[in-house]
C-alpha cells in the first residue's frame, strides 16, 4: 500500500484527481488539513469503524453528522471545525493515523495538501517525508487559476466532481492586477519551494499540469494516469474523465474586462515546472 500526497493549490484540478483515484484501492481525503472541513466529513465515515483517533471526536462526529445527506448544515460545519482545531487534529498526528486506518483496510491512502495549510507544526518537508509518491499539481496559466479563486470565494463553491448540489453560477470578479501579481509571486514561490526540498532529499517526484492533462482526449487522458500511477485502481466510470477545459472560459466572468485586456499584454502570467 502506498500514501500519495497531492502538492498544490486551489483551483489546479487537484480534486478532481483525488476523485478518479477514490474508492476501488484508494481512500482520498481532499481536505485532510484544510480549514474547511466538508470534505472531511464526508470521507471520514469510511474509516470510523477501525479508527483509533480520540473516542470522543468519534462520539461527537457520531451525534451531529448525518450519514443519508451528503452534505452538513453550515453552522454545524462551522461548530465541527472550532472544535476539531480545538482538538488540535490538524496537524501530522492526523496524516499519520488515516493512513494507518487505510492501510488495515489494504488501501492506498490519498491526500490533498495547499500550500497554504503549512505551518510550523505542519512543515512541507514533513509532508514530503509523510509520502511515497508525491504528485506537485499546477496550473500553467496562473491568470486561470487566480479567477477561478475569486469566483469560488465568492460562491463558495469549490468542486463540481462529487457535489450534487453544486451549480454553475455567472459570477462576476473584479481583475486587479497588483493582486494577481502577489498571487503569482506566492504560488511561483511555494512551487519553487516545493522542488528544491523535492531534489534536496533525492525524492521521485510527478508533475502534473493541468492544461496538459486536460488537453488530451479520453482514451490518452485515462493510459497517462494509469502510466505514471501503476499501483492506484481509476474509478469506474468515465464521467470524470470527460472534463474538459476551455482556456477563454476566465474571460467571461471578468466584470472590467478592458482593464484586464490592457493589463494582460504587460504582464508574464504563465509559470512551467
Amino acid at each position: 500500500m502506498k500514501t500519495l500526497g497531492i502538492i498544490t493549490y486551489p483551483r489546479t484540478g487537484s480534486n478532481w484527481l483525488g476523485d478518479i483515484l477514490y474508492g476501488n484501492n484508494s481512500l482520498y481525503m481532499a481536505e485532510l488539513f484544510c480549514r474547511d472541513y466538508l470534505e472531511f466529513f464526508r470521507k471520514i465515515s469510511d474509516l470510523l469503524v477501525v479508527s483509533n483517533i480520540e473516542d470522543d471526536i468519534i462520539k461527537t462526529f457520531n451525534q451531529i453528522y448525518d450519514r443519508n445527506n451528503f452534505w452538513i448544515n453550515r453552522e454545524i460545519h462551522n461548530n465541527l471545525s472550532i472544535f476539531y482545531r480545538n482538538k488540535k487534529i490538524y496537524s501530522m498526528d492526523l496524516l499519520d493515523a488515516f493512513k494507518r486506518q487505510a492501510y488495515k483496510l489494504n488501501k492506498n491512502f490519498i491526500f490533498k495538501f495547499f500550500f497554504e495549510h503549512e505551518t510550523t507544526d505542519i512543515p512541507l518537508e514533513k509532508i514530503i517525508d509523510s509520502c511515497d509518491i508525491i504528485i506537485v499539481n499546477y496550473r500553467k496559466n496562473l491568470v486561470h487559476s487566480y479567477i477561478s479563486l475569486k469566483k469560488a470565494i465568492i460562491d463558495d463553491q469549490w468542486s463540481n466532481t462529487l457535489d450534487n448540489n453544486f451549480k454553475l453560477l455567472d459570477t462576476q470578479v473584479i481583475w486587479n492586477k497588483i493582486e494577481f501579481l502577489q498571487y503569482k509571486y506566492n504560488i511561483v514561490s511555494n512551487l519553487e519551494k516545493t522542488i528544491n526540498i523535492l531534489n534536496r532529499k533525492n525524492k521521485d517526484y510527478i508533475k502534473i499540469c493541468y492544461e496538459d492533462l486536460h488537453s488530451l482526449n479520453l482514451l490518452d487522458k485515462k493510459q497517462y494516469i494509469q502510466k505514471i500511477l501503476p499501483n492506484f485502481i481509476l474509478k469506474d466510470t468515465e464521467t470524470f474523465l470527460k472534463q474538459t477545459f476551455d482556456p477563454d472560459a476566465h474571460i467571461k466572468s471578468i466584470s472590467n474586462l478592458d482593464d484586464y485586456l490592457n493589463d494582460i499584454k504587460l504582464i508574464d502570467y504563465e509559470y512551467n515546472l
